[in-house]
């Protein structure tokens, strides 16, 4: 048996009918290798009865913990909000969903645990989503390729959350400075990061969470939070576009006075609106502009 001991993490939505089985499993897990060891349960503003099962499920552990939102802040609050509760030298993050295998832990903590390199270890499943439809996965698939591309980021697609951290990690995730912490990308905080490989199992109960406006929120949220490069091609676009019709609309002026072509007074007006535009649009490029490089400054404090 370990000395160290363990946190489990467990973001919660609408996860009545899973969480006891869930509980009992990770238990089941733990005590086969460590003796301290806490459960961390966070329920994002569930609509179900998960809230009234969580303190069920503490009034009859002592080392499970339960934390209640009252707003539905997202999967990343429900987990940020567990690690910092989590008192553990290593602290895992489980779904409520029993989709994670948690017959895997006593593997991810062996690995972590005897590698001083390592600061997290995930799992990346061969069969990630596959409840989901062709479509979704395809989409997917081109976001977080996109992702990576943008970013700079190497990101596995089929990289899950079910994840452990060394307490250092969890300090270090805590400390970075912005509002939006994301769990899948902690180890551009510096930290070395491994894998090792699991099937996903089948959903057993419900359905998933993740709403389809669910997932466009947090895509625009990743990319909005750790990559300034669309800021960053707008604004060189919008430059062009503005120099160029201006260029066009002052030639097209003189032309005009010139009587080198024949221009009505509607072409006027519409010349002398579109290089206004263009003016405008060439400013909001140069505001755009000092919000990347005051993004990069953020970055090094």
């Amino acid at each position: 048996m370990i000395s160290n001991k363990i946190s489990i993490v467990v973001p919660v939505f609408n996860a009545e009918e899973s969480l006891d089985e869930l509980i009992v499993s990770i238990i089941d897990q733990l005590n086969t290798f460590c003796t301290k060891y806490e459960i961390i349960l966070v329920d994002d503003k569930s609509n179900d009865n998960s809230w009234q099962n969580i303190e069920h499920i503490c009034e009859k552990y002592n080392f499970v913990l339960g934390i209640k939102f009252y707003e539905n802040y997202g999967l990343d609050a429900a987990i940020t909000e567990g690690l910092k509760k989590s008192q553990g030298d290593y602290v895992f993050i489980v779904t409520c969903d029993l989709t994670d295998p948690v017959n895997k832990i006593k593997d991810m903590y062996d690995l972590i645990s005897t590698n001083k390199n390592l600061d997290l270890v995930a799992v990346k499943y061969e069969n990630k989503h596959q409840l989901e439809s062709r479509i979704t996965k395809f989409f997917s698939n081109i976001y977080w390729k996109i992702f990576s591309s943008l970013s700079g980021i190497n990101y596995p697609v089929n990289e899950s959350v079910f994840r452990v951290l060394k307490k250092d990690a969890v300090k270090k995730f805590l400390n970075y400075g912005t509002k939006f912490k994301h769990i899948k990308i902690i180890h551009t905080l510096g930290l070395k990061k491994d894998f090792i490989n699991a099937k996903q199992l089948p959903r057993k109960y419900g359905k998933s969470g993740f709403s389809f406006k669910k997932k466009i929120e947090f895509a625009v949220d990743y990319l909005t939070t750790y990559t300034y490069k669309p800021l960053t091609y707008i604004s060189t676009i919008g430059m062009f576009f503005s120099f160029s019709t201006f260029i066009i609309s002052i030639f097209a002026i003189i032309g005009g006075l010139l009587n080198i072509f024949e221009t009505s007074m509607w072409s006027y007006s519409l010349l002398i609106f579109a290089s206004l535009f263009s003016l405008l649009f060439l400013n909001l490029t140069i505001i755009g502009i000092y919000l990347v490089r005051n993004i990069e400054e953020t970055k090094k404090i």
